[in-house]
């Protein structure tokens, strides 16, 4: 557009290199500081750390480091429950069709 600013490729590569630095960082903490992290990722989050950046702020995955994994299982065992009950609910409106 015409409003862009051109920024130099040697410019934008040191920039891209400090916020690949600084997300490294912020997830690397035993607790993610939830604003650091919302401020970083507003121009965009490298594919790698993605995923995980947009759980977290999203809040489907604790801040807390020591308490992913657990939560991580937990959710996944609901979704398995949820899932099962549809299915199961799906045959038997299915056999109610019959």
């Amino acid at each position: 557009t015409p409003h862009q600013t051109h920024i130099p490729t040697p410019i934008m590569a040191r920039l891209d290199s400090y916020k690949y630095k600084r997300i490294v960082n912020i997830l690397s903490q035993p607790v993610v500081d939830l604003n650091a992290l919302s401020d970083i990722s507003w121009l965009g989050i490298p594919d790698e750390f993605r995923a995980r950046t947009w759980k977290i702020l999203l809040g489907f995955l604790p801040a807390n480091a020591s308490r992913r994994e657990a939560v991580l299982r937990r959710r996944r065992a609901e979704y398995r429950r949820i899932s099962k009950c549809y299915t199961e609910c799906d045959k038997w409106l299915l056999s109610k069709q019959e």
